[in-house]
């Protein structure tokens, strides 16, 4: 889960700032820029030598919504160096129980689960 440190405020609990940028809709972005991120520090920890974990990232309705789903997390796992096993994505229940019924996003899980990209 991310982490937001304000300057003034200090460390910003996820429950306060995740549902504006969901409703903003800056969860696609900022969901984009958290897995850049993960290959960033991944690829230079495997650079130095240091054994790297798998990193899960949360995924929100939005982003599993979207028709490029799928294909965002391809391209951002081939600019991170062709490392899925360096990423978990973490679907949630609430996400399932609010989009269990939603085609896309059903369909977008189930290839990642299933490993068909």
């Amino acid at each position: 889960m991310i982490r937001w440190q304000d300057p003034d405020h200090g460390l910003v609990a996820p429950g306060l700032f995740i549902p504006v940028l969901e409703d903003t809709g800056m969860i696609i972005e900022v969901g984009r820029w958290v897995v850049q991120q993960v290959y960033a520090d991944l690829c230079a920890w495997s650079a130095r030598g240091i054994s790297v974990p798998r990193i899960a990232v949360n995924v929100s309705a939005l982003q599993l919504q979207r028709k490029d789903f799928v294909d965002s997390m391809i391209n951002e796992i081939q600019r991170g160096g062709n490392r899925p096993q360096w990423l978990e994505l973490e679907i949630t229940e609430s996400v399932v129980m609010a989009k269990g019924d939603d085609p896309q996003a059903v369909a977008a899980a189930a290839t990642w689960r299933d490993g068909d990209y």
